[in-house]
């Protein structure tokens, strides 16, 4: 069986909105928009790999900002998340913990909607699937 991640999907309050916000301050890009109510947005980061669907369902949207980081949150690898973190908490988004194991940097952030991404600097860049 050969299968390959296509996507990950949020429900969230403000899909087109968050999206234009990864796209300008994580470097994603819109590839599919959909009509209201839903709000569809398909965004990837710069390798072109399909990420993230962000929706809206207003039945069922959860409160990401009450949500324990580790519970759920998106891992972007950059060379030097400290400096990227300042960049993206005057862009609005919230520091919540930095951690240096085994040499790595971890930097656990919220977006403006309350979801949480993870900046990471390993020894090794990319984990391999």
């Amino acid at each position: 069986m050969n299968m390959k991640l296509e996507h990950v999907a949020l429900n969230v309050r403000e899909p087109a909105k968050m999206a234009e916000w990864w796209c300008e301050n994580l470097g994603m890009e819109t590839i599919y928009s959909g009509p209201s109510p839903i709000d569809c947005r398909f965004i990837r980061d710069c390798s072109g790999t399909m990420c993230l669907e962000l929706y809206h369902n207003p039945s069922e949207a959860p409160d990401y900002a009450t949500k324990v980081p580790l519970e759920l949150h998106i891992g972007m690898e950059c060379d030097d998340p400290e400096s990227e973190a300042e960049r993206l908490v005057a862009a609005g988004a919230k520091l919540e913990v930095v951690e240096r194991p085994r040499g790595m940097t971890l930097v656990m952030m919220r977006d403006p909607w309350g979801v949480c991404f993870q900046l990471c600097r390993r020894p090794e860049p990319t984990l391999k699937c």
